[in-house]
């Protein structure tokens, strides 16, 4: 690999994390497949958050009254009440 040469792994996990490949500068002496399962295990852990988020934000909607679901719902997903 030559110096200034981004690695698909490095750039995807850069991809995943919102930050640019530069950032990652401290990973590039990794193999690639260390870092292709870095990335990997990243991806599935930030998939289980969003489920996780999901979870947390249906149950707080269960535990809000009926006549102000509509209105938790518009704050809590940014949606019109």
């Amino acid at each position: 690999m030559t110096e200034g040469t981004s690695m698909p792994s490095l750039t995807t996990l850069a991809d995943l994390l919102g930050v640019p490949p530069d950032r990652l500068d401290g990973l590039r002496d990794l193999a690639e497949g260390d870092l292709a399962r870095l990335a990997g295990h990243v991806e599935a852990l930030l998939a289980a958050e969003d489920v996780a988020v999901e979870e947390g934000v249906h149950r707080t909607l269960a535990a809000v009254p009926a006549p102000l679901r509509g209105r938790a719902r518009a704050v809590l997903l940014g949606e019109d009440a």
